[in-house]
């Protein structure tokens, strides 16, 4: 799983996860949706918020 790119390309993912089961990815990604429904900022989208936290 590579995380923090953003749309625009200005900013390259990283690698956040190797080789994660299809069967886990909601176990993985619904904390990680919920904490940026939570602290994002206006409009940041979830690659930009993921690579500023």
């Amino acid at each position: 799983i590579w995380l923090g790119g953003t749309p625009n390309q200005t900013t390259l993912a990283k690698c956040f996860m190797n080789k994660v089961k299809v069967q886990d990815l909601e176990k993985v990604f619904e904390p990680l949706f919920y904490t940026w429904k939570q602290k994002r900022e206006r409009g940041e989208s979830f690659g930009a918020f993921t690579d500023r936290t």
